[in-house]
């Protein structure tokens, strides 16, 4: 999907626990745009959750991405993941200069062979 819709893209290193929480799948930037990517295996795989003070919140709200990137900026206090950190300032201003695409990805259903893919953009507005 990157090369096709951002063709030169570059792909940022993260640090987030193997598990996947706390951190976004993919982050990449093109020119001053910056594209994070929720990955999922096929269509029918169910966007993912996280509980924010107390209220459930799946993947693509404003508050989900926000709640992601306090969990990097936390991670970025630790000298050996401070590009974390860094990432996540730079995000965040590129969100609120409008410089920022937050998409979901899922791989199209077909079992065994690759048939392509859909991608939805999530409207998360910009910061003021």
């Amino acid at each position: 999907m990157i090369p096709e819709n951002y063709p030169g893209a570059t792909e940022f290193e993260l640090h987030g626990p193997k598990s996947g929480k706390g951190q976004f799948d993919q982050v990449w930037k093109q020119g001053d745009r910056y594209i994070v990517v929720e990955a999922k295996s096929n269509v029918s795989t169910p966007l993912g959750e996280r509980t924010i003070n107390d209220v459930r919140h799946s993947q693509g709200p404003r508050a989900y991405f926000i709640d992601v990137i306090k969990e990097m900026e936390r991670r970025g206090e630790d000298p050996r993941y401070g590009s974390d950190g860094d990432l996540a300032e730079e995000l965040i201003k590129a969100l609120t200069q409008g410089r920022l695409d937050y998409v979901v990805v899922k791989g199209s259903d077909n079992t065994g062979t690759y048939t392509g893919y859909t991608k939805q953009r999530f409207d998360i507005g910009e910061l003021e």
